[in-house]
Protein backbone atom coordinates (compact mmCIF):
# COMPACT_ATOMS: atom_id res chain seq x y z
CA UNK A 1 0.00 0.00 0.00
CA UNK A 2 0.79 3.76 -0.09
CA UNK A 3 1.22 6.58 2.60
CA UNK A 4 -1.93 8.28 2.05
CA UNK A 5 0.25 11.70 3.00
CA UNK A 6 3.79 10.67 0.98
CA UNK A 7 3.12 8.77 -1.22
CA UNK A 8 6.08 5.96 -0.17
CA UNK A 9 5.43 2.21 -0.69
CA UNK A 10 4.69 0.81 3.06
CA UNK A 11 3.75 -2.20 4.10
CA UNK A 12 0.08 -3.72 4.14
CA UNK A 13 -2.16 -2.80 7.08
CA UNK A 14 0.26 -0.17 8.45
CA UNK A 15 -1.43 2.39 10.94
CA UNK A 16 1.25 5.11 10.84
CA UNK A 17 3.54 6.16 7.62
CA UNK A 18 7.47 5.20 8.48
CA UNK A 19 8.78 8.01 6.36
CA UNK A 20 6.33 10.73 7.66
CA UNK A 21 4.70 9.58 10.67
CA UNK A 22 1.09 9.92 9.08
CA UNK A 23 -1.81 7.94 10.01
CA UNK A 24 -3.28 6.20 7.51
CA UNK A 25 -6.56 5.09 7.28
CA UNK A 26 -7.81 1.33 6.19
CA UNK A 27 -10.34 2.39 3.24
CA UNK A 28 -8.07 3.60 0.98
CA UNK A 29 -6.19 0.18 1.73
CA UNK A 30 -9.22 -1.77 0.77
CA UNK A 31 -9.82 0.62 -1.99
CA UNK A 32 -6.81 -0.10 -3.57
CA UNK A 33 -6.80 -3.55 -3.08
CA UNK A 34 -10.45 -3.84 -5.05
CA UNK A 35 -8.93 -1.59 -7.85
CA UNK A 36 -6.00 -4.40 -8.53
CA UNK A 37 -8.53 -6.78 -8.46
CA UNK A 38 -10.69 -5.40 -10.94
CA UNK A 39 -7.50 -5.19 -13.40
CA UNK A 40 -6.27 -8.65 -12.77
CA UNK A 41 -9.97 -10.00 -13.42
CA UNK A 42 -10.18 -8.09 -16.94
CA UNK A 43 -6.88 -9.48 -17.93
CA UNK A 44 -7.96 -12.89 -17.28
CA UNK A 45 -11.31 -12.52 -18.86
CA UNK A 46 -9.61 -10.95 -21.85
CA UNK A 47 -7.00 -14.12 -21.73
CA UNK A 48 -10.09 -16.17 -21.53
CA UNK A 49 -12.01 -15.41 -24.56
CA UNK A 50 -8.69 -15.31 -26.63
CA UNK A 51 -8.22 -19.15 -25.68
CA UNK A 52 -11.91 -20.44 -26.03
CA UNK A 53 -11.46 -19.11 -29.73
CA UNK A 54 -8.85 -21.08 -30.50
CA UNK A 55 -10.01 -24.15 -28.70
CA UNK A 56 -7.13 -23.40 -25.89
CA UNK A 57 -7.74 -23.14 -21.87
CA UNK A 58 -6.62 -20.52 -19.87
CA UNK A 59 -3.52 -19.54 -19.45
CA UNK A 60 -4.01 -19.63 -15.67
CA UNK A 61 -4.94 -23.21 -16.01
CA UNK A 62 -2.19 -24.59 -17.76
CA UNK A 63 1.67 -23.54 -18.14
CA UNK A 64 2.55 -22.67 -21.42
CA UNK A 65 5.20 -25.22 -21.73
CA UNK A 66 2.13 -27.92 -22.05
CA UNK A 67 0.53 -26.08 -24.42
CA UNK A 68 -0.80 -28.32 -27.44
CA UNK A 69 0.95 -25.97 -29.53
CA UNK A 70 4.28 -26.68 -27.64
CA UNK A 71 3.49 -30.37 -27.80
CA UNK A 72 3.06 -31.02 -31.64
CA UNK A 73 5.69 -28.32 -32.73
CA UNK A 74 8.17 -29.87 -30.23
CA UNK A 75 7.41 -33.21 -29.49
CA UNK A 76 6.26 -33.12 -26.31
CA UNK A 77 9.13 -31.15 -24.91
CA UNK A 78 8.77 -27.79 -23.39
CA UNK A 79 8.93 -25.24 -25.65
CA UNK A 80 11.90 -23.72 -23.57
CA UNK A 81 14.36 -26.81 -24.83
CA UNK A 82 13.25 -26.20 -28.65
CA UNK A 83 16.26 -24.81 -31.20
CA UNK A 84 13.71 -21.48 -31.96
CA UNK A 85 13.69 -20.48 -28.44
CA UNK A 86 17.18 -20.90 -27.97
CA UNK A 87 18.24 -19.54 -31.27
CA UNK A 88 15.63 -16.87 -32.05
CA UNK A 89 15.42 -15.46 -28.21
CA UNK A 90 18.57 -16.00 -27.17
CA UNK A 91 18.47 -19.29 -25.33
CA UNK A 92 16.85 -16.67 -22.90
CA UNK A 93 13.93 -14.55 -23.78
CA UNK A 94 10.96 -17.12 -23.35
CA UNK A 95 12.29 -19.88 -21.91
CA UNK A 96 13.33 -17.85 -18.47
CA UNK A 97 10.54 -15.24 -18.32
CA UNK A 98 7.32 -17.12 -19.55
CA UNK A 99 7.31 -20.45 -17.91
CA UNK A 100 5.00 -21.57 -15.19
CA UNK A 101 5.42 -19.62 -11.83
CA UNK A 102 6.56 -16.23 -13.51
CA UNK A 103 4.79 -13.21 -14.43
CA UNK A 104 3.19 -13.34 -17.82
CA UNK A 105 5.58 -10.56 -19.61
CA UNK A 106 2.88 -9.33 -22.98
CA UNK A 107 6.15 -8.18 -24.30
CA UNK A 108 7.47 -11.26 -25.07
CA UNK A 109 6.48 -13.19 -28.59
CA UNK A 110 4.40 -16.31 -27.78
CA UNK A 111 5.10 -18.76 -30.87
CA UNK A 112 1.74 -18.16 -32.25
CA UNK A 113 2.87 -14.46 -33.35
CA UNK A 114 6.30 -15.82 -34.96
CA UNK A 115 6.01 -16.04 -38.74
CA UNK A 116 5.63 -19.02 -40.56
CA UNK A 117 8.87 -19.01 -42.20
CA UNK A 118 11.06 -18.68 -39.04
CA UNK A 119 9.54 -20.82 -36.90
CA UNK A 120 11.20 -23.84 -39.45
CA UNK A 121 14.66 -22.02 -39.65
CA UNK A 122 17.88 -24.48 -38.49
CA UNK A 123 21.54 -23.22 -38.45
CA UNK A 124 23.30 -24.24 -41.35
CA UNK A 125 25.19 -26.51 -38.57
CA UNK A 126 22.05 -28.41 -37.80
CA UNK A 127 21.12 -29.76 -40.90
CA UNK A 128 21.53 -33.53 -41.06
CA UNK A 129 25.02 -34.45 -42.73
CA UNK A 130 24.81 -36.50 -46.09
CA UNK A 131 25.46 -39.83 -46.19
CA UNK A 132 29.33 -39.21 -48.63
CA UNK A 133 30.16 -42.85 -47.91
CA UNK A 134 27.27 -43.95 -49.40
CA UNK A 135 27.52 -42.02 -52.48
CA UNK A 136 30.93 -42.26 -52.56
CA UNK A 137 30.73 -46.06 -52.81
CA UNK A 138 28.15 -45.53 -55.44
CA UNK A 139 30.61 -43.29 -57.74
CA UNK A 140 33.53 -46.69 -57.25
CA UNK A 141 31.35 -49.00 -58.67
CA UNK A 142 29.81 -47.46 -61.10
CA UNK A 143 33.56 -46.40 -62.46
CA UNK A 144 34.45 -50.16 -61.51
CA UNK A 145 31.54 -51.19 -64.17
CA UNK A 146 32.33 -48.92 -66.56
CA UNK A 147 36.31 -49.82 -66.54
CA UNK A 148 35.09 -53.58 -66.73
CA UNK A 149 32.93 -52.89 -69.56
CA UNK A 150 35.34 -50.65 -71.31
CA UNK A 151 38.01 -53.86 -70.80
CA UNK A 152 35.91 -56.20 -72.37
CA UNK A 153 34.82 -54.32 -75.48
CA UNK A 154 38.39 -53.57 -75.89
CA UNK A 155 39.59 -57.85 -76.19
CA UNK A 156 36.64 -58.22 -77.56
CA UNK A 157 36.58 -55.79 -80.28
CA UNK A 158 40.01 -54.42 -80.91
CA UNK A 159 42.37 -57.09 -79.21
CA UNK A 160 40.91 -60.20 -81.01
CA UNK A 161 43.65 -62.93 -81.66
CA UNK A 162 44.00 -63.67 -85.35
CA UNK A 163 44.04 -66.94 -86.37
CA UNK A 164 47.06 -68.22 -88.51
CA UNK A 165 45.65 -68.06 -91.72
CA UNK A 166 44.16 -64.44 -90.95
CA UNK A 167 48.26 -63.01 -89.86
CA UNK A 168 49.44 -65.24 -93.34
CA UNK A 169 46.50 -62.69 -95.44
CA UNK A 170 47.21 -59.53 -93.83
CA UNK A 171 51.25 -59.90 -93.66
CA UNK A 172 50.89 -60.54 -97.51
CA UNK A 173 48.05 -57.46 -98.26
CA UNK A 174 50.82 -55.58 -96.63
CA UNK A 175 53.88 -56.72 -98.69
CA UNK A 176 51.74 -56.48 -102.16
CA UNK A 177 50.81 -53.04 -101.09
CA UNK A 178 54.41 -52.56 -99.98
CA UNK A 179 54.16 -51.39 -96.86
CA UNK A 180 56.96 -52.58 -94.78
CA UNK A 181 55.78 -50.79 -91.48
CA UNK A 182 52.00 -52.57 -91.80
CA UNK A 183 53.77 -55.88 -92.72
CA UNK A 184 55.93 -55.55 -89.38
CA UNK A 185 53.11 -56.15 -87.37
CA UNK A 186 52.37 -59.40 -88.91
CA UNK A 187 56.26 -61.24 -88.79
CA UNK A 188 57.92 -61.96 -85.42
CA UNK A 189 59.77 -58.97 -83.64
CA UNK A 190 63.58 -58.64 -84.91
CA UNK A 191 63.28 -60.78 -87.91
CA UNK A 192 63.11 -57.42 -90.05
CA UNK A 193 66.30 -58.44 -91.78
CA UNK A 194 65.07 -61.72 -93.80
CA UNK A 195 61.30 -60.30 -94.35
CA UNK A 196 63.06 -56.91 -95.88
CA UNK A 197 63.93 -59.43 -98.61
CA UNK A 198 60.82 -60.31 -99.24
CA UNK A 199 59.43 -56.63 -99.75
CA UNK A 200 62.23 -56.09 -101.96
CA UNK A 201 61.09 -58.65 -104.28
CA UNK A 202 57.43 -57.29 -103.68
CA UNK A 203 59.35 -53.32 -104.85
CA UNK A 204 60.74 -55.22 -107.88
CA UNK A 205 57.88 -56.41 -109.41
CA UNK A 206 55.57 -53.00 -108.73
CA UNK A 207 58.31 -51.06 -110.68
CA UNK A 208 57.74 -53.33 -113.50
CA UNK A 209 53.94 -53.07 -112.79
CA UNK A 210 53.03 -56.61 -111.64
CA UNK A 211 50.63 -57.19 -109.11
CA UNK A 212 50.70 -60.21 -106.78
CA UNK A 213 47.53 -62.05 -105.99
CA UNK A 214 46.98 -65.32 -103.39
CA UNK A 215 44.22 -67.75 -102.70
CA UNK A 216 43.51 -70.61 -101.17
CA UNK A 217 45.31 -69.45 -97.36
CA UNK A 218 44.79 -72.65 -95.40
CA UNK A 219 46.60 -74.26 -92.74
CA UNK A 220 48.40 -77.32 -93.65
CA UNK A 221 49.91 -78.92 -90.79
CA UNK A 222 51.88 -78.86 -87.66
CA UNK A 223 55.96 -78.75 -87.72
CA UNK A 224 57.63 -81.87 -86.39
CA UNK A 225 59.01 -82.07 -82.87
CA UNK A 226 62.93 -82.13 -84.75
CA UNK A 227 61.71 -79.33 -87.23
CA UNK A 228 60.05 -77.24 -84.26
CA UNK A 229 63.63 -77.48 -82.42
CA UNK A 230 65.88 -76.62 -85.33
CA UNK A 231 63.44 -73.49 -85.83
CA UNK A 232 63.74 -72.39 -82.35
CA UNK A 233 67.16 -73.24 -82.28
CA UNK A 234 67.99 -71.33 -85.30
CA UNK A 235 65.62 -68.53 -83.74
CA UNK A 236 67.23 -68.10 -80.36
CA UNK A 237 70.68 -68.04 -81.87
CA UNK A 238 69.70 -64.76 -84.08
CA UNK A 239 67.43 -63.25 -82.23
CA UNK A 240 67.14 -64.87 -78.82
CA UNK A 241 63.56 -65.69 -79.29
CA UNK A 242 61.28 -68.94 -78.99
CA UNK A 243 58.30 -69.88 -79.65
CA UNK A 244 55.73 -72.11 -78.21
CA UNK A 245 54.10 -73.90 -81.82
CA UNK A 246 54.66 -74.01 -85.13
CA UNK A 247 52.34 -74.42 -88.17
CA UNK A 248 52.41 -74.25 -92.24
CA UNK A 249 50.27 -72.16 -94.33
CA UNK A 250 49.68 -72.98 -97.95
CA UNK A 251 48.93 -70.51 -100.36
CA UNK A 252 48.96 -70.68 -104.09
CA UNK A 253 50.33 -67.04 -106.09
CA UNK A 254 49.98 -65.52 -109.35
CA UNK A 255 50.25 -62.24 -111.03
CA UNK A 256 47.99 -60.21 -113.21
CA UNK A 257 51.24 -60.64 -115.90
CA UNK A 258 50.80 -64.55 -116.62
CA UNK A 259 47.65 -65.83 -114.45
CA UNK A 260 47.53 -69.00 -116.16
CA UNK A 261 50.80 -69.20 -114.06
CA UNK A 262 50.28 -70.41 -110.62
CA UNK A 263 52.89 -71.05 -107.47
CA UNK A 264 51.77 -73.07 -104.48
CA UNK A 265 54.02 -72.72 -101.22
CA UNK A 266 53.90 -72.69 -97.59
CA UNK A 267 54.65 -70.42 -94.60
CA UNK A 268 55.65 -71.34 -91.51
CA UNK A 269 53.73 -69.06 -88.26
CA UNK A 270 54.89 -69.05 -84.87
CA UNK A 271 52.97 -68.59 -81.76
CA UNK A 272 55.05 -65.90 -79.40
CA UNK A 273 53.63 -64.45 -76.84
CA UNK A 274 50.37 -65.67 -77.14
CA UNK A 275 50.10 -64.11 -81.13
CA UNK A 276 50.56 -65.61 -84.28
CA UNK A 277 53.24 -64.00 -86.44
CA UNK A 278 54.62 -65.17 -90.23
CA UNK A 279 58.56 -66.80 -89.30
CA UNK A 280 59.79 -67.77 -93.11
CA UNK A 281 58.64 -69.29 -96.24
CA UNK A 282 59.24 -73.40 -95.86
CA UNK A 283 61.84 -72.98 -99.12
CA UNK A 284 64.37 -70.21 -97.55
CA UNK A 285 63.73 -70.77 -94.46
CA UNK A 286 65.41 -68.98 -91.25
CA UNK A 287 68.11 -71.55 -90.34
CA UNK A 288 70.85 -71.31 -87.83
CA UNK A 289 73.17 -74.56 -88.08
CA UNK A 290 74.35 -75.56 -85.16
CA UNK A 291 78.12 -76.38 -84.99
CA UNK A 292 78.51 -79.77 -84.75
CA UNK A 293 76.61 -80.16 -87.89
CA UNK A 294 78.12 -77.02 -89.32
CA UNK A 295 81.49 -79.17 -89.18
CA UNK A 296 79.87 -82.57 -89.84
CA UNK A 297 78.19 -80.81 -93.20
CA UNK A 298 81.97 -79.51 -94.10
CA UNK A 299 83.59 -82.98 -93.50
CA UNK A 300 80.88 -85.13 -95.19
CA UNK A 301 81.81 -82.31 -98.56
CA UNK A 302 85.04 -82.81 -98.08
CA UNK A 303 84.72 -87.06 -98.46
CA UNK A 304 82.93 -86.74 -101.43
CA UNK A 305 85.77 -84.17 -102.77
CA UNK A 306 82.96 -81.45 -103.28
CA UNK A 307 84.41 -78.18 -103.11
CA UNK A 308 81.09 -76.05 -103.57
CA UNK A 309 79.28 -77.88 -100.95
CA UNK A 310 82.36 -77.16 -98.65
CA UNK A 311 82.25 -73.23 -99.96
CA UNK A 312 79.04 -73.37 -98.03
CA UNK A 313 80.03 -73.48 -94.74
CA UNK A 314 82.79 -70.48 -95.35
CA UNK A 315 82.24 -67.34 -94.55
CA UNK A 316 81.95 -65.35 -97.79
CA UNK A 317 84.59 -62.74 -96.78
CA UNK A 318 86.74 -65.86 -96.13
CA UNK A 319 86.13 -68.32 -99.23
CA UNK A 320 89.03 -66.46 -101.10
CA UNK A 321 91.16 -66.74 -98.52
CA UNK A 322 94.55 -68.49 -98.39
CA UNK A 323 93.59 -70.40 -95.85
CA UNK A 324 91.59 -72.30 -98.15
CA UNK A 325 93.43 -71.96 -101.38
CA UNK A 326 94.34 -75.72 -101.55
CA UNK A 327 90.45 -76.56 -101.92
CA UNK A 328 90.94 -76.18 -105.63
CA UNK A 329 93.29 -79.18 -105.65
CA UNK A 330 91.10 -81.36 -103.81
CA UNK A 331 89.37 -82.31 -106.97
CA UNK A 332 92.11 -83.88 -108.97
CA UNK A 333 92.39 -86.16 -105.98
CA UNK A 334 89.93 -87.65 -107.41
CA UNK A 335 90.84 -87.69 -110.17
CA UNK A 336 93.78 -89.75 -109.48
CA UNK A 337 91.90 -92.47 -108.33
CA UNK A 338 92.65 -91.17 -104.27
CA UNK A 339 90.11 -91.93 -102.05
CA UNK A 340 89.31 -90.16 -98.33
CA UNK A 341 87.07 -91.50 -95.88
CA UNK A 342 86.09 -89.26 -92.31
CA UNK A 343 85.95 -90.64 -89.30
CA UNK A 344 85.78 -88.89 -85.64
CA UNK A 345 84.08 -85.53 -85.65
CA UNK A 346 84.45 -84.94 -81.00
CA UNK A 347 84.29 -81.53 -79.39
CA UNK A 348 87.60 -80.64 -77.51
CA UNK A 349 88.05 -77.68 -75.56
CA UNK A 350 89.99 -74.80 -76.61
CA UNK A 351 91.90 -72.46 -73.66
CA UNK A 352 90.87 -68.80 -73.52
CA UNK A 353 94.12 -67.85 -75.19
CA UNK A 354 93.40 -70.01 -78.42
CA UNK A 355 89.98 -68.36 -78.59
CA UNK A 356 91.19 -65.18 -78.48
CA UNK A 357 94.06 -65.71 -80.86
CA UNK A 358 91.60 -67.15 -83.41
CA UNK A 359 89.07 -63.61 -82.70
CA UNK A 360 91.86 -60.83 -83.09
CA UNK A 361 93.10 -63.32 -86.89
CA UNK A 362 89.60 -62.81 -88.11
CA UNK A 363 89.22 -59.15 -87.27
CA UNK A 364 92.58 -58.56 -88.37
CA UNK A 365 92.45 -59.98 -91.81
CA UNK A 366 89.25 -60.44 -92.53
CA UNK A 367 87.05 -57.65 -90.10
CA UNK A 368 84.82 -60.51 -89.03
CA UNK A 369 83.56 -60.19 -85.33
CA UNK A 370 84.05 -63.42 -83.90
CA UNK A 371 81.65 -63.85 -80.79
CA UNK A 372 82.47 -67.46 -80.40
CA UNK A 373 85.00 -70.78 -80.97
CA UNK A 374 84.87 -74.03 -81.36
CA UNK A 375 87.04 -77.18 -82.25
CA UNK A 376 86.09 -80.47 -83.27
CA UNK A 377 88.64 -83.26 -84.15
CA UNK A 378 88.43 -85.49 -87.26
CA UNK A 379 90.64 -88.52 -88.67
CA UNK A 380 91.33 -88.29 -92.62
CA UNK A 381 92.70 -91.50 -93.79
CA UNK A 382 93.60 -91.35 -97.58
CA UNK A 383 93.33 -94.66 -99.21
CA UNK A 384 95.62 -95.11 -102.82
CA UNK A 385 96.53 -98.55 -104.42
CA UNK A 386 95.81 -100.53 -101.30
CA UNK A 387 97.71 -98.03 -99.10
CA UNK A 388 96.31 -95.76 -96.23
CA UNK A 389 97.37 -92.91 -94.76
CA UNK A 390 95.41 -91.24 -91.96
CA UNK A 391 96.01 -87.69 -90.46
CA UNK A 392 94.41 -86.21 -88.25
CA UNK A 393 92.50 -82.96 -88.82
CA UNK A 394 91.28 -80.16 -86.81
CA UNK A 395 88.86 -77.86 -87.76
CA UNK A 396 87.65 -74.64 -86.15
CA UNK A 397 84.02 -73.38 -86.32
CA UNK A 398 83.58 -69.50 -85.20
CA UNK A 399 80.50 -67.87 -84.71
CA UNK A 400 79.54 -64.61 -86.83
CA UNK A 401 76.42 -62.78 -87.05
CA UNK A 402 74.77 -65.53 -84.75
CA UNK A 403 75.52 -68.11 -87.61
CA UNK A 404 78.38 -70.87 -87.50
CA UNK A 405 81.16 -70.89 -90.09
CA UNK A 406 84.43 -72.72 -90.42
CA UNK A 407 87.35 -70.60 -89.99
CA UNK A 408 89.84 -72.51 -90.12
CA UNK A 409 91.45 -76.18 -90.48
CA UNK A 410 94.83 -77.66 -88.56
CA UNK A 411 95.98 -80.82 -90.29
CA UNK A 412 98.66 -83.04 -87.77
Amino acid sequence: MKCNNCGNEIPDMTQFCPFCGSQQSLQNYQNEQSNQQFGQDAQFNQNAQFNQQFGQQPYVQQPYAQQPFAQQQFGQQPFAQQPFAQQQFGQQQFAQQNTPGSEYNPYIPSPDSVPYFQQGYTSPDQHPKKKKGKIIAIIISCVVLLAGLGVGAYFLFFNKTLSPTDVVEKYLDAMIDCDMSKASEYFLPKTNEYHQKVFDSAMELKKHYITLSYSDVKEDGNLTAAETEKLNYSLNELYNISCTKFVFVSLTLSSDHSKDETESGRLIVGQYDDKWYVICSEDTPIEVIPPQEVADRFMEAFESLDVQKMLKQIHVSMQNSSTFDDFSSIEELGKMGIKLSVSGGKEISMSDSDIGSYKEELLDKHGLAVDDVKTFDYTITLSFMGQSNPSDLKLIIGKIDGKWYVIDTDYE
